[in-house]
């Protein structure tokens, strides 16, 4: 409930200044001659009487800031996944289209990588149901604020783009990701970078020391003519992440060939961990 809960006490307190303000005013001026207070009280009676007005007015943008910026955080909550502080799976459609209607007027890129963790149903069963929420938990922040890794030398993941979208996807160890601006080649690295940063990372358990590592397999899809839909996007990313599947730790593109953005000419592509 939040600062919705507390709503009859801070309207009481916008409104009591209000009141005794115009009560104040009500009796210094409209008062009869003979009942009316003297000078060198009425005047000081109506600075009062202002000071509560303006005090009360004060209090109710106070009341008003305080009540919106809670009313902004809460819807932005519920377009969350609350697990993995990502967009949630609903927000997806909102997105892409939004993303897609772009193209249609500008011309521009978009592509789309979409991740899932190798054998997280058999982790879940091994570890249980809980470390596989904290793995989840920590990838997400993995994508959002960046980690340093070691792969024969130092090196660093910096997070996905402020512009780039990242949700969770079917409520299992799947993470979509949407690039906008981003052509086929591009969109191919940075799911590389993701996917080494995470196979040469260390996640740690729930109530335990015990590290764990894991892979993800993803594909990469591009917006390419303007028959593409939002539908048929997240369809081919879903048959070509079956086919990383197969491998793991994999990443398989589609040839991007497109009449929007620039073309690439790269055939159906497979990348495997060294």
């Amino acid at each position: 409930m939040g600062i919705f809960s507390g709503k009859p006490l801070f309207s009481l307190l916008t409104a009591l200044p209000v009141l005794l303000g115009v009560i104040t005013i009500m009796f210094v001026f409209f008062s009869d001659k003979s009942t009316r207070l003297s000078y060198s009280i009425s005047i000081p009676l109506f600075w009062f009487s202002l000071f509560l007005l303006i005090s009360a007015v004060i209090s109710g943008i106070i009341v008003f800031m305080i009540m919106r910026n809670q009313l902004n955080r809460s819807k932005r909550l519920s377009n969350r996944d609350e697990l993995t502080g990502l967009y949630g799976a609903r927000e997806i459609n909102r997105f892409l289209r939004y993303d897609v209607e772009r193209l249609y007027r500008y011309n521009g890129d978009l592509s789309l990588i979409l991740l899932d963790i190798d054998n997280f149903s058999a982790l879940n069963d091994e570890y249980g149901v809980k470390n596989g929420d904290v793995l989840l938990q920590q990838l997400s922040r993995l994508l959002l604020k960046g980690i340093k890794y070691v792969n024969k030398e130092e090196k660093e993941f910096h997070g996905i783009r402020n512009s780039d979208i990242a949700f969770r996807y079917e409520n299992q160890g799947r993470i979509l990701i949407i690039l906008p601006e981003t052509h086929a080649k591009g969109a191919y690295i940075a799911a590389e970078r993701i996917r080494e940063a995470i196979m040469f990372t260390e996640f740690t358990m729930h109530s335990s020391d015990k590290k764990l590592r894991t892979t993800v397999s993803a594909s990469v899809v591009s917006f390419r003519t303007q028959d593409d839909t939002v539908e048929s996007l997240l369809s081919r990313a879903g048959t070509l992440l079956q086919k990383a599947k197969i491998t793991q730790n994999s990443i398989v593109m589609e040839n991007p060939l497109s009449t929007i953005g620039t073309p690439y000419d790269v055939t159906l592509t497979e990348s495997t961990a060294v």
